[in-house]
């Protein structure tokens, strides 16, 4: 298990290192960037945590707030407070605190945030893996039969 998380804080560090040494790389789609942002800062909360996700939004807060600017800007983020709004819904990201988040491997992807309301009956996800998709709302309940 352990084994599992550190070769995915490795892919993290690299996925990181490609963000931040892009030369003239376009900058992140809008439409992702907050739900990829949210991926990013979870993914790194479970590599410190030996994989335990976060209980809460608070616990979440509190592992930003002691990230340094540094940080905060390879991966984008401005202001932590605006990373949890989407800049295409203008709601709030929903975050799924307290779930297990297995190692990368075959199956069903774990999502670990989503858009709460979408736009045009599609929704972004992020995966534990950090990558973002835009999906249907059908495929989201799929993935998350608690979906409000």
């Amino acid at each position: 298990m352990f084994l599992g998380w550190s070769v995915r804080a490795l892919g993290l560090g690299c996925l990181l290192f490609a963000a931040g040494c892009g030369g003239n790389q376009p900058a992140a789609k809008g439409t992702e960037s907050e739900v990829k942002q949210i991926g990013i800062v979870y993914m790194r909360y479970l590599g410190s945590h030996q994989g335990k996700s976060p209980a809460n939004r608070e616990e979440l807060d509190k592992f930003l707030e002691k990230m340094s600017p540094a940080d905060l800007k390879t991966m984008g983020i401005a202001n932590a407070k605006d990373v949890f709004i989407s800049s295409r819904d203008k709601s709030e990201i929903v975050v799924r605190y307290g779930i297990e988040v297995p190692p990368p491997g075959p199956g069903k992807p774990t999502v670990v945030a989503y858009e709460q309301k979408g736009v045009g009956g599609k929704h972004l996800v992020v995966y534990g893996t950090a990558g973002v998709e835009e999906i249907t709302n059908a495929k989201l309940k799929e993935l998350v039969p608690d979906v409000k």
